[in-house]
């Protein structure tokens, strides 16, 4: 045989074995199903001593459950399209007038530099602060058309403004640049920065005005593949600068997409406050009877008042807190290191003035990233994913230890609960019944567990997903319908049957009468469901035409309100709307949006208390809607 032939006879030796593995792999892997839940916020931090278990209590044994099925699906592909009233008013524009600090006129909105206002049908290909591996941080966003046709694409200003640097070789052979000074209403300045432009698009001079919209040169061909890097920065308004920076956040650059989001939502009618999320945003923790809401940052817990945005006080971090709880009836809070050291604090008694009285610390020597969950008694539940082996099933299998402690610090248990290798940090729901928490496991081996002060007890029923309760029941919405949970015997009834649907884009919620609100996660019909406290469908509509996105359903008094969201290429879009039970329509409050993301779930609603629903945008802002308006 020839050593032509001999070759090709290897070569597709190598492809069979490649396309077997294939298979061999596809067939084994299981696709994990990422659970979204809603998360939950100045003073002077000072060390206390630390405080001494005591001696653990005997955990509850593991209850057996049932699984019960009862009559036919309740909801049908025919639901009608549900009706969409109202909206929020467009931005208010006007016309640049020279004043006496901004010779270009002020800033009227903001909007984006690509395909503007809102950058639909742009793709954002690098983010603001993405590090590279050679520490240096992304100063900008690099942005591109949706098909990839960049080179020669049009760039605007994204707001009335005045030139202060253009040069059709300010990068050299990264090509031109162009800065635009903006002043706002305030008297505040910011620069944009618009890099890797074609030199002949460049014709802008310094002192030159441009009004929002207007071209300030084509996409070029750089080193790189022709994009636009962007830039918001308060620095360096005749120079075009790096690029890259170690810590371009603390040194003149701004994240670009949050600050035009961020404008646009503060111009936006019916927003009572909005604020740019910090960069070391964790969570929201929750609030108190005072609309006082609790932001878990990585560097401070802070306490945001939900009427004006302003901060009452700030918690600094002496270690970067990477989760928090707060205690039954707010008495105090928790907040736990990535070290795993657990502080807890007291909180004031009338919820508003009064610094966080440091109350112990604990170093629990966790394993892997550490999370909380209050217990009814006032007590915290740690816990800790790691990995390991199984020796009764004979493979590698995730594992959760989880130690629960007393309010003032003593050991009660400790225990290890099965959990997923596919789970990540912030896939679980948890929810208060009675003196017991239920724990909804994520991930795509979840299950139910009670925990309370005397230890926890597996429920093994094989399912997860949003949870809901009152006084009556405990409801879950899982994949095959609404199941009426039983915390004392562990059990889990199929109460209402619904075609398979995705629990982690549907919800749940307990209606003042007793009746349930669903939406289901069907990628076909997407339907709200209304259901009386027997399990019985009053009406439904489907949401189909609102396009695809997660769902979070949250009530504020007797009002229930929806919100969605939808990732794009450009933004993560949060849109608000109330429930008309009586007419069975949807009234649109807001929409917003914040930078795209590849997070699964990442904005997240509240109620804000006189009327209003707070939501978080990941890496965008905290905003407050006045939903009376």
């Amino acid at each position: 045989m020839t050593d032509k032939k001999i070759l090709g006879h290897r070569w597709f030796q190598l492809l069979l074995l490649a396309i077997l593995l294939t298979l061999m792999v596809g067939c084994g892997r299981r696709e994990a199903t990422p659970i979204a839940v809603p998360p939950t916020a100045t003073a002077i931090f000072s060390p206390t001593a630390t405080a001494t278990p005591s001696a653990t209590a005997t955990a509850m044994p593991t209850l057996t459950p049932t699984r019960t099925p009862t009559a036919t699906p309740a909801s049908t592909p025919t639901a009608q399209a549900i009706a969409v009233v109202g909206g929020p008013s467009p931005l208010a524009t006007r016309a640049p007038v020279p004043q006496d600090n901004a010779a270009c006129g002020v800033v009227d909105r903001l909007d984006f530099p690509l395909n503007p206002p809102d950058a639909e049908g742009a793709s954002l290909a690098q983010g603001f602060g993405r590090r590279r591996s050679t520490g240096l941080q992304h100063a900008g966003e690099d942005w591109g058309m949706a098909g990839g046709r960049n080179l020669g694409a049009p760039v605007q200003s994204i707001g009335h403004g005045r030139v202060t640097y253009a040069q059709p070789w300010g990068w050299g052979r990264d090509k031109g640049v162009v800065i635009v000074e903006h002043v706002f209403d305030s008297g505040s300045k910011l620069l944009s920065f618009y890099g890797h432009l074609d030199p002949a698009s460049v014709t802008l001079q310094a002192d030159d005005c441009v009004t929002r919209g207007d071209e300030v040169g084509r996409i070029g061909r750089p080193r790189t593949p022709p994009h636009l890097h962007f830039e918001i920065r308060t620095h360096m308004p005749d120079e075009p600068g790096p690029g890259y920076w170690p810590e371009p956040g603390t040194a003149g650059w701004q994240h670009p997409s949050q600050v035009i989001w961020n404008h646009r939502i503060q111009s936006t009618p019916g927003v009572l406050w909005a604020r740019p999320v910090s960069p070391d945003f964790q969570r929201i923790l929750g609030s108190n009877e005072k609309d006082i809401f609790f932001v878990l940052q990585t560097d401070a817990l802070v306490a945001i008042d939900g009427k004006d945005g302003s901060v009452r006080w700030r918690l600094p971090a002496q270690e970067s807190w990477v989760d928090g709880a707060i205690a039954a009836g707010n008495s105090g809070i928790y907040l736990i290191s990535e070290q795993g050291v657990l502080h807890a604090f007291d909180l004031a008694v009338d919820g508003e003035g009064g610094d966080p009285a440091p109350r112990w610390q604990l170093d629990l020597e966790l394993t892997g990233k550490p999370g909380l969950i209050a217990l009814p008694q006032g007590g915290v539940a740690a816990f800790a994913w790691r990995m390991g082996y199984s020796a009764d099933e004979q493979r590698l299998s995730g594992l959760r230890q989880v130690i629960a402690l007393a309010s003032d610090g003593s050991e009660l248990w400790e225990k290890e609960l099965p959990a997923s290798l596919h789970w990540q940090p912030g896939q679980d729901r948890w929810l208060l019944a009675g003196d017991q928490v239920v724990l909804a496991i994520g991930g795509p081996e979840g299950d139910l567990w009670s925990i309370d002060e005397m230890g926890a007890a597996a429920w093994d029923v094989g399912m997860s997903g949003p949870l809901a309760g009152d006084r009556q029941g405990l409801w879950l919405y899982g994949e095959d319908g609404v199941f009426k949970l039983d915390p004392e015997g562990g059990s889990a009834r199929l109460s209402i049957p619904l075609p398979w649907g995705y629990p982690d884009f549907g919800d749940i919620l307990v209606l003042p009468d007793g009746g349930l609100l669903v939406v289901h996660g069907s990628s076909r019909y997407r339907p709200l469901m209304v259901f009386d406290r027997n399990g019985v469908l009053r009406w439904q509509r489907s949401l189909r035409d609102l396009g695809p996105g997660q769902a979070q359903l949250v009530q504020v008094g007797d009002q229930p309100y929806l919100m969605l969201q939808q990732e794009t290429r450009a933004a993560r879009r949060v849109t608000l709307y109330a429930i008309d039970m009586a007419t069975r329509s949807l009234v649109h409050l807001f929409s917003g949006a914040g930078p795209a993301s590849t997070s699964s779930a990442s904005a997240f609603a509240w109620a804000g208390g006189d009327g209003g629903v707070m939501l978080a945008i990941d890496q965008g802002s905290v905003v407050m809607v006045n939903c009376q308006c």
